[in-house]
């Protein structure tokens, strides 16, 4: 697998954004902004994720009790009254991967070869309206209630539970890109997924092509794993069963 990232502080006085993988885990975290210590809970959430992960798989439902365990830092050490973080994260067990996520932190599944796309939903009001094709993604980007998170993982007493995806056939040429709102909130999201498809540059070159864009444009953190599926990373053990695709000509 090919493994390209970046971090960037954007306009913003520190990076509360955190990123880290080892061999069965790429996750993304964005500290949630007006919150205390947001840069805490994004690098507690990574560094938590990655130990349970790091000799071997993590299991699904192990996801829900380690983003959970935010609190415990809460209760025990810091004593704040709020703070939280976005979450998205990329899981290899024997057989598939699996997606999992809660806010607005993404990941996009990108087929170059077919020109479609999946990509998590955000626990959004803004969300649910696109879902529900009541607004365009164009008018979303700056819809006044596109910061208004429905789920995060927090210090809240209640239980926050990810949406999970499996994702069990990956072909070579396949892209994955996990990233936190400052990258994609400075693209036309069709932009960006058209340079994604594009199959006559690298996706080295495709990654140098987001990180200067958002370094130069981005007023908020932004940080992005790129991931390459190469010959020996490629899985059938089904048909994606959970991916509802998209052709990249009707990704408005």
């Amino acid at each position: 697998m090919k493994i390209y990232s970046f971090s960037h502080i954007g306009k913003r006085d520190k990076n509360e954004d955190f990123i880290g993988n080892n061999l069965n885990a790429f996750i993304v975290c964005d500290g949630i902004g007006g919150y205390s210590n947001g840069d805490v809970a994004s690098k507690y959430i990574v560094k938590k994720l990655l130990s349970s992960s790091e000799n071997s798989s993590v299991e699904i439902n192990q996801i829900t009790r380690i983003l959970n365990s935010l609190r415990q830092l809460y209760w025990w050490k810091f004593k704040k009254p709020k703070i939280g973080t976005t979450f998205v994260g990329l899981f290899k067990t024997k057989n598939e991967y699996f997606v999992s996520h809660i806010g607005d932190s993404r990941l996009y599944f990108i087929r170059p070869t077919e020109a479609k796309i999946w990509h998590t939903w955000d626990h959004t009001e803004v969300s649910e309206l696109l879902k529900s094709k009541q607004i365009s993604r164009e008018e979303a980007r700056t819809h006044e209630l596109k910061l208004s998170l429905t789920k995060s993982v927090s210090t809240s007493k209640i239980l926050v539970n990810p949406t999970i995806t499996r994702i069990n056939e990956l072909k070579q040429g396949d892209i994955l890109f996990l990233c936190t709102d400052g990258v994609y909130e400075v693209w036309l999201e069709h932009k960006l997924m058209e340079l994604l498809c594009i199959k006559s540059i690298s996706t080295e070159q495709k990654m140098q092509i987001i990180q200067n864009h958002c370094e130069i444009l981005s007023t908020d953190n932004n940080s992005a794993f790129l991931l390459e599926i190469e010959k020996q990373d490629k899985i059938s053990n089904g048909n994606n069963e959970e991916i509802e695709w998209i052709n990249l000509v009707d990704f408005k």
